[in-house]
């Protein structure tokens, strides 16, 4: 068993048998806990992940697992929640941790202090909770309850490329090549009476440049990347006589992950769809009847409901490819500016939202089990039924705003190309729907 390397699951998963963290099954009290989002979109194969303080006891099971536990090629992983009992306990913490105690990394180029020195990548983070369990009717009923909140913010230090101030007026310091004569532009100047009329709205869109080095890299930035998880877990169990026993488990999350570009709204800058708004929210329901039948028989009979909802959205509400004259016609409103990419021997920092948003996903199981246990002399018998009910939405829009792809394949240079309108790839895509 390893930490999930190489695959999209970073939020807690792990390898086993050298299969994917997605081939493991992971079980919350005896019910599924297996996201079934398309694309594993919340990075992580478990619905939720609830508070260590919570957890009673787990069990990973590698091989020779019985035959209730299939499904995956993996590992199974069991995790059981604590129950209360006859007396009111309770437990808080907090662990964090601060940009203070950090050393600047060598690749950090953003002075936030401004005293003229790179400083280390803000960070904040603060993991707290606080679990509390009892009597609700003494050797009888008992309740748990566990709430645990992450805050994690940090500033990441970026170095992009964007435009000099001289390269803003069509200046360049290499010849750029005329499309219709194949020519170089005199002075390595294209006139401003040869600009689109986009291009030359757009281009202000970058901002100057505040950095210099031994690169092309020109613009520092510290964009944000806040992450909160808040995780609640409410428990009941029942002793109603001594051959019934029943217990009720809720647990909740709501998850944050907003993600900011290199650049200023609207022009972002995002290199991928993970710079966005993204919100998710979680639910794990599991209900438990155990009834005894003399000494030799048990039935376990119980219900599972999870739902996974993951919300990923532009950063820039509102249209801004109006203002600067950009008509791009989607089968309905995409917010967000279009995307533009900068390719080619010399390129510059994307401008727009990242491709694949907005980016909406539900996915929900129902379960029904039922477990009857045999004993007969030294023989031990158990049979049972699993029965699921999954359901995986997905409304998308890859592409819908447009992808406008410059290389230079034109004048030679990206940047010359877009200032001449002259892209060497368009996409565009109608709306993602499916269940």
């Amino acid at each position: 068993v390893l930490p999930a390397i190489g695959h999209r699951d970073r939020e807690g998963g792990f390898n086993a048998h050298g299969q994917w963290a997605t081939q493991n099954n992971f079980i919350l009290d005896g019910v599924d806990n297996n996201s079934q989002v398309l694309g594993m979109e919340d990075r992580k194969a478990q619905v939720l992940i609830p508070s260590l303080d919570a957890v009673e006891q787990f069990q990973i099971q590698t091989s020779n697992y019985s035959a209730e536990y299939g499904r995956n090629a993996g590992a199974v992983m069991n995790v059981t929640i604590k129950s209360g009992t006859n007396q009111f306990r309770g437990t808080a913490y907090e662990f964090f941790r601060n940009d203070v105690f950090d050393a600047r990394d060598a690749f950090d180029y953003h002075d936030r202090d401004g005293n003229g020195k790179a400083d280390p990548e803000a960070l904040r983070r603060n993991q707290f909770g606080a679990t509390f369990g009892g009597p609700l009717r003494r050797n009888r009923m008992f309740y748990f309850a566990s709430v645990e909140a992450t805050r994690h913010h940090t500033a990441a230090s970026s170095l992009v490329v964007v435009p000099t101030a001289l390269e803003r007026q069509g200046i360049f310091d290499f010849a750029v090549r005329d499309p219709f004569t194949r020519q170089p532009f005199p002075n390595q100047t294209i006139p401003a009476n040869r600009w689109d009329p986009v291009a030359a709205r757009m281009v202000g869109l970058w901002p100057e440049p505040n950095f210099s080095g031994t690169t092309r890299g020109n613009y520092t930035s510290s964009p944000k990347h806040v992450r909160d998880r808040d995780q609640l877990d409410f428990r009941v169990d029942a002793q109603f006589t001594s051959a019934d026993r029943v217990f009720v488990r809720v647990s909740r999350m709501l998850h944050r992950d907003d993600r900011e570009g290199p650049l200023p709204s609207p022009a972002i800058g995002a290199p991928d769809s993970e710079r966005s708004i993204n919100r998710n929210a979680g639910w794990n329901l599991a209900s438990s009847h155990t009834h005894v039948f003399g000494g030799t028989i048990v039935n376990e009979a119980r219900f599972g409901f999870n739902s996974l909802e993951t919300d990923k959205h532009p950063l820039t509400a509102g249209f801004p490819n109006e203002q600067f004259g950009l008509r791009v016609v989607t089968p309905e409103p995409v917010t967000g500016l279009t995307r533009l990419t900068f390719g080619g021997a010399l390129g510059y920092v994307t401008l727009g939202e990242g491709a694949f948003t907005p980016n909406y996903k539900l996915a929900r199981t129902f379960q029904v089990l039922d477990n009857l246990s045999l004993v007969k002399g030294r023989h031990n018998l158990k049979v049972g039924a699993d029965l699921r009910f999954i359901q995986s939405d997905i409304v998308g829009a890859p592409q819908t705003r447009g992808v406008f792809a410059f290389n230079g394949r034109f004048t030679g240079s990206s940047l010359g190309d877009f200032l001449l309108g002259w892209p060497n790839q368009i996409q565009f895509s109608t709306f993602q729907r499916g269940d």
